[in-house]
């Protein structure tokens, strides 16, 4: 999400990837995007971006060695009821990822926590 590459590259194993958690983000995540914003950030210590292919929309943060809570707006999504999926990173355990769903909107707030070094995900559908 945050790096800009029309390929998908994983430096990896494929068994290291394949059936773990987080792989059903990245088996679904495009390529190609219709709309980008950087939501936040500061060079060097956190960044948050949002990609937008067709409907859905993908938004990735990542932090440098602080741990961090960001507050993520939802006004750039366009009027209507959405399904927020995300996956974080677990300091604690480096195998594990934190999975969360919740209905948010335009006029929602998310806190994401971020673990030192760590990352989150999410893709945002719409609810038709």
């Amino acid at each position: 999400m945050i790096y800009e590459s029309p390929f998908t590259v994983y430096c990896d194993a494929p068994e290291h990837i394949l059936g773990q958690p987080g792989a059903d983000f990245l088996n679904n995540m495009p390529t190609v995007w219709d709309d980008t914003r950087v939501l936040g950030g500061y060079p060097g210590e956190y960044i948050i971006i949002a990609k937008r292919s067709g409907k859905d929309w993908y938004v990735g943060a990542m932090t440098n060695d602080s741990e961090r809570t960001i507050q993520l707006k939802m006004d750039f999504l366009p009027p209507g009821k959405y399904t927020l999926s995300s996956w974080a990173d677990v300091l604690s355990s480096p195998q594990s990822l934190t999975r969360s769903k919740r209905g948010v909107s335009a006029s929602s707030v998310t806190n994401i926590h971020l673990d030192t070094a760590g990352g989150w995900a999410a893709k945002i559908i719409a609810n038709d």
